[in-house]
């Protein structure tokens, strides 16, 4: 006969002792109140049917479907792409336009993601010899697809210039996902944003930002854009010729089946003369811009009059 040996209890450390589960003693308490005749309203439980809030009979056939269609276990931890799509289709028709993979970018989860990148070495070339790089892209194809893979992939510590109200709502939404990224940004329009442009790039850093913004009391330039004249603002190129750093230009477009091509391409300032032109340069800006939104139109998010004409 084999008799088993008795384990010994587990012993716990003497600092459990010190939690205890009173979750439903609450309701002890209130209802002493309560039978001293003060309402209570009871929400703790977390009963809403009890409150008026009957489960939707729509909802209900469709759980009993799922659990006898066997969906009744953990679902993908991105999430189910059909449920995405509909709660990203959903915000976007309530004026806060979103769309389901940019959560997963801005918290540098990209690698369910198809990404593939192109011209990488040219932000390689510029940063060996310890000098920063001013990327311009623009209000096309996915910002936050760029964040996540620099932060990532990058060969520097990339910066991002942006207005005071996006930087608040993109610090408000980063800090839930990374707590560093707000370091990451540099806010337009203060008496130290310049500054803090320089040191970046005087560091060997990459500074960022949306080239087709105008920054108020910036100065524009009429150009040449998808079949008639806009203007766009010169200020870009006028903080890369002071600075004497190069330009890189970039683009993340997605197809929308969850593959992004991310492209750096090289902005040639060409000699001390033709730096002088700016508005070549601004032209040269809006043509590559241009092109981007023929060959990709959906992956243009604008939402500002271009064409309008600049006050005198």
């Amino acid at each position: 006969m084999t008799i088993a040996k008795a384990q010994a209890p587990i012993a716990t450390a003497a600092r459990v002792d010190r939690f205890t589960y009173a979750i439903r003693n609450i309701v002890a308490e209130a209802q002493k109140v309560e039978a001293a005749g003060t309402r209570v309203r009871y929400l703790n439980i977390g009963d809403p049917i009890a409150f008026g809030f009957h489960t939707p009979a729509h909802l209900i056939t469709a759980v009993e479907r799922a659990m006898r269609d066997g969906h009744n276990n953990y679902g993908p931890s991105a999430g189910i792409p059909a449920a995405r799509e509909a709660v990203a289709a959903e915000y976007t028709r309530n004026g806060f336009p979103v769309t389901a993979d940019r959560v997963f970018l801005m918290a540098d989860r990209f690698s369910r993601f198809d990404v593939k990148i192109f011209g990488l070495e040219y932000l390689d070339a510029d940063l060996k010899g310890g000098r920063g790089t001013l990327l311009l892209g623009a209000h096309f194809g996915s910002f936050e697809a760029l964040r996540a893979i620099g932060g990532a992939r990058s060969p520097a510590r990339v910066r991002v210039l942006m207005h005071e109200d996006n930087a608040r709502k993109l610090n408000a939404t980063l800090g839930a996902l990374d707590k560093s990224a707000s370091r990451d940004v540099i806010v337009l329009g203060r008496p130290q944003t310049m500054l803090e442009v320089r040191d970046a790039l005087r560091a060997g850093e990459i500074v960022g930002l949306l080239a087709d913004r105008a920054v108020a009391h910036d100065r524009l330039v009429t150009c040449d854009f998808l079949g008639a004249r806009a203007t766009f603002p010169q200020g870009p190129f006028v903080l890369a010729s002071i600075l004497e750093v190069p330009i890189v230009l970039f683009c993340a477009v997605c197809d929308g089946s969850g593959a992004y091509r991310v492209r750096f391409e090289r902005f040639d300032v060409g000699t001390a003369e033709a730096r002088a032109t700016i508005a070549s340069q601004v032209q040269r800006y809006a043509s590559w811009l241009e092109a981007k939104c023929r060959a990709d139109p959906l992956n243009w998010f604008n939402f500002y009059d271009f064409f309008a004409q600049p006050r005198a």
